[in-house]
């Protein structure tokens, strides 16, 4: 068990000692962020953002928070409570797999923010699974971890609360809306921009391509937009759903373009979930003879290496993940600096991606 391993690993995690057993100066009477954001009748974000240098804060703000640190004897620093007396500052973080590019990026740049800030990190894939998930987040409370990162969760806001307790915790991109502290892509803006540029190019046909009615962040957004514009998606939508979540995205998408390829009427526009769906799709596309864009458009999602430097190159949504990480760091520092008690409330912060239209989307083809 994850827990028993790093309980033989990292003894001193297992007896923290009492509270204040440190030699140490008294502690001053502001102690954490929320004490400063009160002391001063500011938000705590307010404060934070002006500990971190934040372009959005006034001058004058920053200086007051700053100065208010200087008299008070207080340290800015949330990830310092190693510092305390507390030992090894430990991070849990919680992925649903390997092999996802955009998801492999944000656990590697998580890492790198919080190695910059002293703390060290814990992974952990739940595969998808979420009696897995809550093992995970139990083991994870057993071993007395600072915090906790969840990617993708599967588990209701109860379920985490039930697992975490008064942890300090931030959900990424969860599959469904949670009553937690959570970072997430606005990807129905994202997918609204899609299907209305394939709209504009005049498509009345697609194929969605590991996009099904239950995947509650991109179906009502494309739904929506075909409406929009007086059609009925039972009749312009085609879906198929992921062949397994363990294959190769690019074989998946040339497998699911396969069976699209073969409707009547064609779809003349691919929806991939992601950009190495479409990759594999456009390959199945060419490999029946057929032209992208000429005859289907295809677009992606994520903006990955291969988006830029496929030909045609592709069309694509930016998840910007340094933007995503660093107000997952915020966020997760502002929960660190709370007392147990007033943890895990909900909080929802939405980043918005970037639509890019490429070579791989263009008008649809004429009919005759």
């Amino acid at each position: 068990m994850l827990a028993e391993y790093v309980m033989r690993c990292m003894p001193g995690l297992e007896s923290p000692g009492p509270s204040g057993s440190s030699q140490k100066r008294s502690e001053p009477s502001v102690v954490s962020t929320a004490d400063l954001a009160k002391y001063l009748n500011l938000s705590q974000w307010t404060v934070s953002r002006a500990i971190n240098g934040h372009h959005d804060i006034s001058e004058e703000t920053r200086k007051r928070v700053l100065t208010a640190m200087d008299e008070l004897g207080f340290r800015p620093n949330p990830f310092a409570r190693g510092l305390r007396g507390r030992g090894i500052s430990m991070i849990g973080i919680c992925f649903s797999r390997l092999n996802i590019p955009i998801l492999d990026q944000k656990v590697f740049e998580l890492q790198e923010y919080l190695r910059n800030r002293g703390f060290r990190s814990l992974l952990e894939a739940s595969l998808n699974d979420p009696e897995n998930e809550q093992r995970v987040l139990e083991d994870f409370r057993r071993i007395r971890v600072d915090g906790v990162v969840i990617f993708f969760s599967m588990l209701s806001s109860a379920k985490i609360r039930q697992a975490t307790r008064s942890m300090a915790l931030v959900s990424v991109d969860p599959w469904w809306p949670q009553e937690v502290p959570m970072v997430m892509l606005d990807r129905h803006k994202a997918m609204r921009e899609i299907v209305d540029h394939l709209l504009d190019l005049g498509h009345r046909q697609f194929a969605l391509l590991g996009i099904s009615p239950d995947n509650i962040w991109r179906w009502p957004p494309l739904t929506e937009g075909v409406i929009a514009r007086g059609l009925n998606p039972d009749e312009v939508f085609s879906w198929y759903k992921y062949p397994s979540p363990f294959e190769s995205p690019i074989k998946g998408g040339a497998e699911m373009a396969a069976r699209a390829l073969s409707l009547k009427p064609r779809p003349t526009a691919f929806i991939c979930q992601d950009d190495l769906i479409a990759l594999g799709a456009i390959q199945t596309v060419k490999d029946a003879g057929l032209s992208v864009p000429k005859d289907i458009s295809v677009t992606g999602f994520n903006n990955q290496d291969v988006a830029q430097t496929l030909r045609p190159t592709l069309t694509t949504v930016d998840q910007h993940p340094g933007a995503v990480i660093a107000q997952v760091g915020e966020l997760l520092s502002m929960q660190l600096a709370l007392p147990a008690r007033e943890r895990g409330k909900p909080v929802e912060v939405k980043i918005k991606g970037s639509f890019i239209a490429r070579e791989s989307s263009g008008p649809a083809p004429t009919k005759g």
